[in-house]
């Protein structure tokens, strides 16, 4: 259980940074705080034991009572982090019957089904792919569904479990629908990645960075896969996707503004100041793929993360209160000019638990890379003075690699602890949104993904302290 792996974890970070830098701050929540939100988490994972994820037990204003693709192979993914190996197994084999019937029925809306966004998960209608107006297809959805997949897969076979992998997962020689649900997605998004569709906020329909960043990542460990599985023809193709990928993806760095856009000019949907938005910080994290393009220490990504800052340090009252009133971090939202607040648009949007929480995830992410001997450069020294409390400057500039890590743990935990502020009056649950001018919980209740992105940021943060015990 949750409670006793954070109890171990708590006391080994508390020790040794205690002996390396003794002005790393413990992490923000307890032990009893994390398997109290571990448990609002699997209240919404094999939803009624059917392999289900709903983004939010909300029915009304909004609601969320459905599975988003996307958001439920994120959650899935996350949820390795808090059980044991046994436990995941039997949730990913319900979530495999989930996605098996999901990707094999007609579909009404008339587009691929492997496009599709989001499921009915109540009534009559339960399991069938929604047949109402919406932002279709999401593209990204396919991929990250193929990544947590073959990040399982991966382990399994690890474990010697081969045989389920290519019996069930991915039947290497074979091609949709008879191959698996993972090559059934990775043929999917190698033959359509060119293509244009709907943004993770479903609101934009054109060529995202987040969207690429995951359909690379899912041609890059496809590709891994194909070959540990003998499926050579296909790892070979989808290889050949990945590299197409890279200047693709490159197309979204804008010089001029310092921003990397998440989506392209010509893009449907909102105005957004300079195409910033916090999804392309969300798309480095789900999309890197263990080398070195759009991941830790991209002086691209941090120029962009120090113009969102800006954006939304002066956009929320509730991020002026909080820091005259002592708490570190700022609360992030979306994007600039954002009018969703949780029930409707034509509003005035709000800061995002996700999206602060990933921002704390980004900077544990530097501080693994530089924990390990990467030490940055002047120029991103520069964007971490940015972000980095002023009181913390002294480590950035040590020229000392453990010290610059720990500022950044230590800046990250900043960002963790001002959302738990405004959460730990209502029993740690934790919404969609928190109001921009009073902090108050908003917009859908027990979102999946916000707890997930807890999971995640702390999964980072124990390896960026592993990383600096030199373990």
């Amino acid at each position: 259980c949750l409670g006793k792996f954070m109890m171990t974890q708590l006391l080994r970070t508390t020790t040794f940074l205690a002996l390396v830098v003794a002005t790393v701050a413990t992490w923000p929540y307890s032990s009893a705080d994390m398997s109290e939100m571990e448990g609002y988490f699997k209240d919404n994972v094999d939803y009624h034991g059917g392999g289900a994820v709903i983004a939010s037990p909300s029915t009304s204003h909004p609601d969320y009572l459905y599975h988003w693709v996307r958001d439920g192979a994120l959650s899935m993914h996350a949820l390795r982090l808090i059980v044991s190996p046994g436990q995941y197994d039997t949730y990913m084999k319900h979530y495999v019957s989930w996605i098996h019937k999901a990707q094999n029925q007609a579909d009404p809306n008339h587009i691929n089904i492997l496009g599709e966004p989001k499921y009915f998960v109540s009534g009559s209608s339960y399991g069938k792919v929604y047949n109402r107006p919406w932002g279709r297809p999401q593209n990204d959805s396919p991929a990250l569904r193929a990544l947590t997949l073959m990040y399982w897969a991966e382990s399994l076979i690890a474990a010697g479990n081969k045989s389920y992998v290519t019996s069930t997962l991915w039947i290497p020689g074979k091609m949709p629908p008879n191959a698996g649900p993972i090559k059934a997605d990775l043929e999917y998004v190698s033959h359509n990645w060119q293509s244009s569709c709907f943004d993770p906020w479903e609101e934009s329909n054109g060529h995202h960075f987040f969207t690429k960043m995951v359909q690379r990542a899912s041609m890059v460990v496809g590709a891994r896969l194909g070959k540990v599985i003998g499926d050579p023809g296909a790892a070979a193709w989808y290889e050949k996707q990945a590299n197409a990928l890279k200047p693709a993806i490159t197309e979204h760095w804008d010089s001029s503004t310092g921003v990397v856009r998440e989506s392209l000019p010509g893009a449907s949907g909102p105005y957004k100041y300079h195409r910033q938005d916090s999804a392309v910080i969300l798309g480095s994290l789900y999309g890197y793929a263990n080398d070195s393009f759009y991941g830790p220490l991209s002086t691209e990504l941090w120029s962009s993360l120090v113009n969102l800052r800006t954006v939304f340090v002066n956009s929320f009252e509730i991020n002026t209160k909080d820091t005259k009133a002592g708490y570190p971090g700022v609360l992030f939202g979306r994007y600039p000019n954002d009018t969703y607040n949780g029930y409707q648009t034509g509003q005035k949007g709000n800061p995002w638990i996700l999206c602060t929480q990933a921002v704390a995830q980004f900077l544990y992410r530097d501080a693994v890379k530089v924990a390990m001997g990467s030490l940055p450069g002047s120029q991103l020294i520069g964007y971490y003075e940015q972000i980095v409390p002023a009181s913390l400057h002294k480590l950035l500039k040590s020229g000392d690699a453990k010290k610059i890590a720990s500022a950044l743990i230590q800046t990250g935990d900043g960002y963790v602890d001002r959302v738990k502020y405004h959460i730990s009056g209502a029993g740690n649950h934790m919404n969609e949104e928190l109001n921009r001018d009073t902090g108050f919980e908003q917009g859908a209740n027990d979102l999946t993904w916000s707890y997930a992105t807890l999971f995640t940021a702390y999964n980072e943060r124990e390896t960026a302290v592993t990383a600096i015990n030199g373990l």
